[in-house]
């Protein structure tokens, strides 16, 4: 599949422990948003990148607690409402 979306031209391609600045501050908001919330300091430090990686666990990403492409569309998921990428548990329910 395909997915498409408007990002901004000066995006990082990656964002990591320790990067500051709007990127990571969109990252947590969307954190924010995911299911369980991330809701320590507002922050890319070892709390985020903690419970980053057990979200990328969760769905089936590589755990690296890195925010690239694939994880950053995972936490978009959240805040879409129509269409929405389904996660893992969502796909099983639906199957079963």
């Amino acid at each position: 599949f395909y997915v498409a979306w408007p990002q901004a031209v000066n995006w990082p391609r990656e964002v990591a422990r320790g990067d500051q600045g709007a990127a990571v501050e969109r990252i947590l908001e969307l954190a924010g948003r995911a299911e369980p919330p991330y809701r320590g300091a507002a922050e890319f430090g070892p709390d985020f990148e903690s419970w980053l990686q057990a979200f990328q666990a969760r769905n089936g990403l590589t755990a690296d607690g890195i925010v690239g492409p694939k994880t950053l569309l995972y936490l978009m998921r959240f805040s879409i409402d129509e269409p929405r990428l389904l996660g893992r548990a969502e796909l099983e329910a639906a199957e079963a």
